[in-house]
């Protein structure tokens, strides 16, 4: 038995009104006198008895401050409603947003800051493409890396006879980076390229 319409009476000859749910919702639901509503109330008690009706919680209208025992969803006295008010959801959606809009923005700032770190890491480390045509074959290691500094990064891998040194270009950044590639055999420059 899980449909309403299959329900039993709350008890024999019972009257309108509200009763523990027979559905065992925790909530008080609607008989009308023949059978049970799809209309539900306020919570009632674990331990209600299912065939007495429910009594209805005491509520107070925020608007004229009336308080009454009932299941409805208004206010007897003015008609408001007893729910929450549209300024409550407003200011909570607004909020939400707020908070949303600030997060968003305080992500792109640190985005925006490490970015700007980055490019002012890789301009020291950069050189210009004066600097790379400066650099001849067979000038040596030594003097590649006093001249032009330590390079953003060195490899090995490519091949054990070379090893190579990669510089960005200076003024560059993250986005549009060139890199220099100083590569050299047995401590002298083997070849060079931009890419």
């Amino acid at each position: 038995m899980s449909s309403l319409s299959e329900q039993p009476p709350p008890r024999k000859g019972a009257k309108p009104g509200y009763y523990p749910d027979p559905l065992g919702s925790g909530r008080a639901r609607w008989w009308d006198g023949a059978e049970w509503t799809p209309r539900v109330g306020g919570i009632v008690a674990p331990d209600a008895a299912p065939g007495k009706p429910a009594p209805p919680p005491r509520k107070r209208c925020r608007r004229c401050g009336a308080e009454a025992e009932t299941f409805e969803n208004s206010c007897p006295h003015c008609g408001r409603s007893y729910g929450t008010s549209t300024g409550t959801v407003v200011a909570i959606v607004a909020g939400a947003c707020v908070a949303a809009i600030l997060l968003l923005g305080g992500c792109a700032v640190l985005i925006g800051l490490a970015v700007e770190e980055a490019d002012e890491e890789l301009d020291e480390l950069g050189i210009t493409p004066r600097q790379y045509r400066s650099i001849g074959p067979g000038t040596s290691e030594r003097k590649v890396r006093d001249e032009l500094g330590e390079p953003a990064f060195e490899d090995t891998l490519t091949s054990p006879a070379l090893e190579c040194l990669y510089y960005p270009e200076k003024g560059e950044g993250l986005l549009g980076i060139e890199n220099y590639e100083f590569c050299f055999r047995n401590g002298r420059l083997y070849s060079k390229q931009a890419d």
